[in-house]
């Protein structure tokens, strides 16, 4: 089934290209020979604006780890957007109790955007519509409202900072580089990250252009995803951050991805647009735009009968009697606990021009440290450990660490070299010197072990197991941790040593 799935999109693929238009097809070629320069000149250009745009005086939102926010967009029975209700004309349950209001707004927080932008191939013919869209679409938008740009890139990248000035927007779209990418999954969790740290007194919004030919698949054992479809969910969940999606059409989209897409908007309180044609593209961004500028903003301190940790069930209604034909969009969860900030666990942004290493690292690094945040121990991945302590001819103490990992406890992958004979895995390899609370202070040691064997090679991991060791400088602090992290299952085992 693999293989065929493989075929079919690869199949998809090329008669996408085939079908595109001649003068696409010479724009992307044209892309393709300059992309590098021209999104490296465009990260110059946004550069030069450190900061993020204030927000303005008379748009302020107290700002508290308890207050939860939601955007709430009312629809009629034709589809209309209601204007002209008022705070008291809503009723909000969390977990089932209703909740009192202590904020309402209508378009009175600015915004800020994410535009996560698919850059495949398959979307090659629409590009330099989306520019024009763009710059018409974000006209829209107040004047303190502000805008970055990401792309899906295997490594997914962020162009330059939020900014107002809406050609700059319109200007990267248009030098956006294209690839064969998948990074869908992680452009939303690093978007929504990056607008919580930037954005905190803000509405925050993606919106996601994408034809869904090229995107993450379940279980794909070609691609061992840094982050899946619950990952980002939670993050937008966890930032109030809702999805917008702009969905492409194309007949070669996968029924599996286009769902994945649906259920990305619909589980964070977003709509979904459909563009048929390159000429619809404009339309659909207007309309998600103007959902935006008509969404009501409700926000309330959770009582103490709802303060408990994990996801609460949200629900906002009108009251009856008030336009019960009415549909209420808005989304229909959030997390609550002692994790629930995602900009509390650090966050490792990487431009363009780094390496996929680079990526990964960042990637599994965030998650290591979210797992080492985390209250309660981990040892989902077993291993043995043993260490010794030894000193240099110049007197420097070094500090040895032997590893041994059960293989059967590690996700390996098939992989296709002409048969299904090859075996892969990774394994990420992390030391942490700690403070007494347990807390990361610096990083001692990172390794990324990719194991690739033929059959041969796998069946002696299974009996014999996985080794590795290191040697590091042992520094003043007392306490280090060690972490072995599985990339395809996440889990990890974690051992606390002092020396």
């Amino acid at each position: 089934m693999e293989i065929l799935r493989v075929a079919i999109i690869t199949l998809g693929l090329f008669l996408s290209i085939a079908l595109f238009p001649l003068s696409a097809l010479n724009m992307a070629r044209g892309i393709r020979g300059t992309n590098l320069e021209s999104v490296q000149t465009s990260i110059r250009e946004f550069s030069q604006d450190q900061n993020p745009p204030a927000a303005g005086r008379d748009f302020k939102i107290k700002l508290d780890v308890n207050l939860v926010t939601v955007d709430v967009l009312v629809r009629n029975s034709r589809g209309n957007v209601v204007d002209g209700l008022r705070a008291e004309d809503f009723l909000v349950y969390d977990n089932g109790i209703q909740q009192r209001l202590s904020h309402f707004s209508k378009d009175q927080l600015p915004i800020a955007i994410a535009l996560i932008i698919d850059n495949s191939i398959s979307t090659a013919s629409f590009s330099q519509r989306l520019q024009g869209a763009a710059l018409s679409a974000l006209k829209n938008l107040k004047m303190e409202d502000a805008v970055v740009i990401y792309f899906t890139s295997n490594c997914p990248a962020r162009i330059g900072v939020l900014t107002q000035n809406r050609n700059q927007i319109a200007d990267a779209i248009g030098k956006l580089p294209i690839s064969a990418s998948d990074g869908h999954y992680d452009a939303i969790y690093n978007a929504c990250h990056y607008l919580i740290d930037q954005a905190a007194d803000r509405r925050r919004a993606i919106i996601m252009v994408t034809d869904s030919i090229i995107f993450p698949q379940e279980n794909d054992s070609l691609r061992v995803p840094y982050i899946n479809e619950d990952d980002a969910i939670r993050a937008a969940l966890d930032g109030s951050v809702s999805i917008h999606s702009i969905k492409i059409t194309n007949p070669f989209s996968p029924r599996a991805a286009q769902a994945r897409v649906d259920r990305l908007s619909e589980g964070t309180g977003g709509a979904v647009l459909k563009s048929n044609t390159p000429e619809k593209l404009s339309e659909s961004l207007n309309a998600a735009i103007m959902n935006l500028r008509q969404t009501y903003t409700l926000g309330f301190m959770p009582s103490n009968s709802s303060a408990v940790e994990g996801y609460h069930r949200l629900e906002i209604k009108l009251k009856s009697g008030r336009c019960p034909d009415c549909r209420v969009q808005a989304r229909n969860r959030y997390f609550a606990g002692s994790d629930a900030n995602p900009s509390s666990v650090p966050s490792v942004h990487v431009e363009k021009e780094k390496q996929a290493d680079d990526c990964e690292k960042a990637f599994v690094s965030r998650k290591i440290m979210e797992i080492l945040a985390s209250k309660s121990a981990t040892a989902e991945l077993p291993f043995q450990l043993q260490t010794a302590v030894s000193t240099e001819v110049g007197g420097r103490c070094l500090l040895k660490f032997d590893i041994h990992i059960d293989a059967k406890d590690v996700k390996f992958y098939g992989l296709w070299s002409g048969k299904w004979n090859h075996h892969a895995g990774r394994l990420a390899i992390a030391a942490y010197y700690v403070d007494p609370d347990g807390k990361a202070v610096e990083e001692a040691h990172w390794q990324i072990i990719a194991l690739r064997v033929d059959k041969a090679g796998y069946m002696r991991l299974v009996r014999e197991g996985i080794s590795y060791t290191t040697n590091m400088p042992i520094k003043d602090y007392p306490l280090l941790k060690i972490v072995v992290y599985d990339l395809a299952t996440r889990k990890a085992g974690i051992k606390l040593i002092k020396h």
